[in-house]
């Protein structure tokens, strides 16, 4: 009787975006913030970075003895159950407990009744076990192809079986194309295993429910549960000559498939020369170890092997078996595992214009002298989308790095008096995570899709070489703030960093290319002009290359043009009466790219000044001032609005608009007051200028 896995592991993520509100000035800034964790269901289980897990397991089943007639003769029933821990390098047996009593053999319990009458028979066990998050440390490659003669032992693993039918033509075909070209066995191993994972569907259909398929089967079909997948892996690992076994065991899953959380699973072993037995589990993504929950039972050459084997002497009865029951009682973890590998995070550009293309650049550091596999997801919030997958698997030699890219792409229809921040998470199996931000407004730069590409390839192009150079490529512009119209120059230094000279090195903008002989430890300087009639934040790409090397390096800069401010709707009474109330409306417009800094506004009634003072105007700035006619002279007055500004680098720019505002219909007291006023307000002036 074999036992069926249906385990579906759900990396613990559940993405949740919570945007957050504040004001600047009349502008909001919008942020929304992915949620990984999930942090309100405290009950939620995450073995992937603890050290150990200590359960107690109890497995049970049972015969259905019936008596076919009135006499009936039954001499004896014996059970060998396959189904129970072992002792490992991870798993500790802290105690075994069968019930009715049982022989503990090395590789079952075996269970006798000798004589026992036509009625129910149960048995099983109770297991206090712990299970270790033990990692074996492959500090050195495993050359591919294998040249080990493995024994008997080992053979046995490498042959085609009834659901692992390695044999099949497709599944060699499939095999031989992802090996193609690589030496590493972790590699090679890490690849089937990813593909697997990658293009077989979890399908928990009546299909599979039942019986295994065979390997062939599942991929002729792409779909299946863990019996499937983990089939069809091995499959592939023997028909390139590598040795891999199934393990049936328990395993916990957050799957919502299932009501259980703790339950049957299937996955694999497979065998490193001079290092044992090394766990891949395709359907959790667990590639070179396993998390903890998994706790290993039975290892076969075939998924269809039996869990509990029976024998039986007897006369006019029938016996039917049944389903092993599972219980599982978790009562102790261990401690957060130190992380195993450091993450950094950029983006191409710092801001993106609404309905832009972005990339992604995460760079995968193994803090560990030995190899380190993992698997990586992105989240990110509501307002932008991912090109490529979310979920990326990666191995990493020791202490290597490698980069990974995700193309994003920002919603174009967002609202334009906001300016957005876009945090993006990634996070690893164990929980190691960063979260690097990029912001979005309507008037930033806009990066296409065939501009990432192009991008993209060369830095894989860089990253492919086989560097038997060290280069340094810096480039930078020769100001920080360019005017539209204006040249500067992008100037980069190519140094050789590595021990032999480097001849025929091309440094490359554009079209425009240079040439040099670059001795050891030299350094060139390359310069190019810059001239751009396109305003806004930009790119250009510089790529110093020849034969042996080729190293990329990005510049960002800024077109400005001129700050400008429009004085606009100016609204005022036409005409008034002596001592009157009136509101003079007027609006300061940003009619320029670039943003006004240092703004003085001076409204002049009279030769009577008002002042004030804003630091830099990035969006419209409504003025609405209460004044009263005393002020006015009779007739006709110029109200002039001089507005005096700034650029970024001090240059002073001025604006000036006068409305006009008659005074009329006054009497002859109100022209002696106005009379007074004036001299007074002249008075005041003169002392001013006499202080002064």
């Amino acid at each position: 009787m074999g036992i069926r896995c249906k385990r579906l592991k759900l990396n613990c993520i559940k993405e949740r975006i919570i945007a957050g509100f504040f004001m600047i000035a009349l502008m909001m800034i919008i942020v929304s913030i992915p949620t990984l964790a999930e942090a309100d269901d405290e009950e939620e289980e995450f073995y992937n970075n603890i050290e150990y897990v200590r359960i107690n397991l109890s497995i049970s089943t049972g015969l259905q003895v019936n008596a076919l007639k009135p006499v009936y003769e039954i001499t004896y029933i014996r059970a060998n159950m396959l189904f129970l821990p072992r002792e490992s390098a991870r798993q500790k047996i802290r105690s075994l407990t069968p019930w009715p009593d049982a022989e503990i053999k090395e590789d079952s319990l075996f269970f006798e009744w000798i004589d026992p009458l036509a009625e129910d028979l149960e048995f099983g066990y109770n297991a206090d076990i712990e299970v270790s998050n033990a990692i074996t440390k492959i500090r050195n490659k495993i050359h591919y192809p294998l040249k080990e003669d493995f024994g008997e032992e080992i053979r046995e693993y490498i042959l085609g079986t009834t659901h692992i039918d390695s044999h099949d033509p497709d599944i060699v075909a499939l095999a031989s194309n992802l090996a193609a070209g690589e030496d590493d066995l972790y590699v090679i191993v890490d690849k089937l295993a990813t593909w697997t994972k990658d293009n077989i569907a979890y399908n928990l259909s009546t299909t599979t429910a039942s019986i295994s398929q065979s390997a062939s089967w599942t991929l002729e079909n792409r779909q299946g549960v863990c019996d499937e997948l983990t089939s069809l892996f091995i499959a592939m690992a023997r028909a390139l000559g590598i040795p891999a076994r199934f393990i049936s065991g328990i395993a916990y899953t957050n799957s919502d498939l299932f009501v259980e959380r703790w339950g049957p699973h299937g996955w694999a072993e497979v065998y490193f020369p001079g290092k044992g037995w090394i766990p891949f589990d395709p359907t959790y993504g667990q590639h070179g170890s396993v998390d903890p929950s998994h706790i290993a039972l039975k290892k076969s050459a075939d998924p269809g092997d039996p869990t509990t084997k029976y024998e039986w002497q007897a006369k006019n009865i029938d016996i039917n078996t049944q389903q092993l029951e599972v219980s599982v009682d978790e009562y102790e973890k261990g401690r957060i595992m130190n992380p195993m590998i450091g993450l950094e995070g950029s983006f191409l550009k710092k801001a993106v214009k609404f309905g832009s293309y972005q990339l992604f650049e995460v760079n995968v550091i193994n803090l560990k002298d030995y190899y380190v596999a993992t698997s990586l997801l992105l989240a990110k919030p509501k307002e932008i989308s991912i090109i490529n997958k979310p979920e990326t698997s990666i191995v990493l030699e020791p202490y290597a790095n490698k980069t990974l890219y995700w193309i994003l792409k920002v919603e174009s229809e967002l609202d334009d008096s906001m300016r957005y921040k876009f945090p993006i998470t990634v996070m690893s199996q164990r929980n190691e995570t960063i979260t690097v931000e990029f912001s979005s407004y309507h008037e930033y730069g806009m990066l296409s899709y065939d501009r990432i590409k192009t991008i993209l390839e060369q830095k894989k192009e860089e990253e492919v070489k086989a560097y038997s150079a060290d280069v340094l490529l810096n480039c930078d512009t020769d100001r920080d703030i360019i005017y539209l119209g204006e040249e500067a120059e992008i100037i980069c230094k190519v140094k050789n960093a590595g021990n032999i000279l480097l001849e025929g090195v091309e440094v490359c903008l554009d079209e425009d290319c240079q040439s040099y002989d670059i001795p050891i430890n030299q350094e060139y300087e390359a310069r190019f002009m810059l001239k751009s009639k396109i305003i806004g934040m930009q790119q250009k790409s510089v790529i110093a290359k020849n034969a042996m090397f080729t190293k990329l390096a990005l510049v960002d800069f800024s077109i400005l043009d001129k700050p400008s401010i429009a004085i606009t709707n100016i609204t005022i009474p036409a005409s008034i009466g002596y001592n009157e109330n009136y509101t003079l409306h007027f609006t300061l417009v940003k009619s320029s790219m670039s943003i006004p800094k240092n703004i003085s506004v001076v409204l002049d009634v009279g030769g009577v000044e008002n002042k004030w003072h804003i630091e830099e105007l990035d969006i419209d700035n409504l003025f609405k001032i209460n004044m009263n006619s005393k002020s006015l002279g009779i007739g006709e007055n110029n109200i002039n609005i001089n507005v005096e500004y700034h650029d970024e680098i001090g240059e002073i720019y001025s604006e000036k608009e006068t409305a006009l505002i008659s005074l009329e219909n006054v009497s002859l007291w109100e022209r002696i007051m106005i009379a007074m006023y004036q001299l007074n307000n002249k008075i005041i002036s003169y002392a001013e200028r006499w202080q002064k």
